[in-house]
C-alpha cells in the first residue's frame, strides 16, 4: 500500500475493507480490560455484563418495562430498531459527525409500512446474520409483500401471511419454521441464557464473559432501575482505541 501511495496510485476500496476487517479482529479487550471498564463505569451507571449480544439483553430489559416508549437505547448498531421491544435508538448519522434519534414508528412510516411490528417482520425475513432471505425475494419485493399484511398483534400470524405470499410468488415450498432462528432473536429475545435478573454488580459470567462496550439504555425493571450500560462481546476497532485510552488513564489513577 505504501509503494502504491509513493507511486501516486490509489489503494483499492476492497483492500481497505479487508484491512479494516483484519484490524477489527486484532483489537480485543482482555479480561482485565473488561473488569477495569466495568469498574470505572459502575460509579456512574449500573453495569450489566451480558452473556450474549447486548441487543438481546437490552430487548429483554425493555420488554419488562412498564413503559418501553420512555427509554432510548444509545448504540451504533444499525439493526437495533428491528428488535420488537426497542422503540427508539440514539445513533450517529452515517457519513457525518452528527447524531439523531430514530424511532420504530418513524422508520415504519418512512417505509410505508402499516405499523412498527411490520418493521420487525421485515428484519426477520430479510437476509441477516441469523438466516438468509427467500431466494429471489429482495428488499423491494419483501416490502411490497409486508405492506399488504394487515395489522395483527400476533407475529406468528404475520409471519405465516408472509410465507404464504412468498410461496405463491416463488413457487417454492417454504417450511413454517424457516425463520424460527431470526424470530427467536428479534421477537422472543432468546439466544443464550441471559443474566438480566441478577444484580448488575454480580452479573458477569466467567464462562461467557463480555468483552466490549456497545450500548446504554435507560430502563426500568425489578433489578435495573436507572441508566444501564450493557457490555457485550464485540466492538468496532475505531471505538476500541478510545476505550483503551480511557482504561489506561483509569489504571494510572
Amino acid at each position: 500500500m505504501q509503494k502504491r501511495s509513493d507511486q501516486g496510485k490509489w489503494t483499492a476500496r476492497s483492500t481497505m475493507t479487508e484491512i479494516e476487517k483484519a484490524l477489527t479482529q486484532i483489537f480485543v479487550l482482555t479480561p482485565g480490560d473488561k473488569q477495569c471498564l466495568g469498574k470505572s463505569l459502575a460509579g456512574i451507571l449500573q453495569v450489566c455484563h451480558c452473556a450474549t449480544a447486548a441487543e438481546i439483553c437490552i430487548s429483554k430489559v425493555l420488554k419488562s418495562s412498564q413503559d418501553p416508549s420512555r427509554h432510548i437505547v444509545v448504540s451504533g448498531d444499525p439493526d437495533l430498531l428491528i428488535h420488537k421491544d426497542i422503540p427508539r435508538v440514539f445513533q450517529p448519522i452515517p457519513r457525518s459527525n452528527e447524531f439523531a434519534i430514530y424511532t420504530k414508528i418513524q422508520a415504519a412510516q418512512r417505509l410505508s409500512l402499516p405499523g412498527p411490528d411490520h418493521l420487525t417482520l421485515l428484519g426477520v425475513v430479510q437476509k441477516n446474520y441469523c438466516s438468509p432471505n427467500v431466494f429471489g425475494l429482495g428488499m423491494a419485493t419483501n416490502l411490497r409483500i409486508i405492506r399488504q399484511i394487515p395489522k395483527i398483534r400476533d407475529m406468528n400470524r404475520m409471519l405465516q401471511c408472509y410465507l404464504t405470499r412468498a410461496q405463491q410468488l416463488t413457487q417454492e415450498k417454504l417450511i413454517p419454521t424457516r425463520f424460527d432462528v431470526s424470530k427467536r432473536i428479534f421477537v422472543d429475545h432468546v439466544a443464550t441464557p441471559l443474566l438480566v435478573g441478577s444484580s448488575p454488580s454480580t452479573s458477569s459470567s466467567s464462562s461467557a464473559p463480555a468483552s466490549a462496550t456497545a450500548s446504554a439504555s435507560a430502563s426500568k425493571s425489578p433489578s435495573l432501575t436507572t441508566n444501564v450500560c450493557f457490555i457485550q462481546r464485540e466492538v468496532k476497532f475505531q471505538q476500541l482505541k478510545r476505550l483503551r485510552a480511557q482504561l489506561r488513564h483509569q489504571q494510572r489513577r
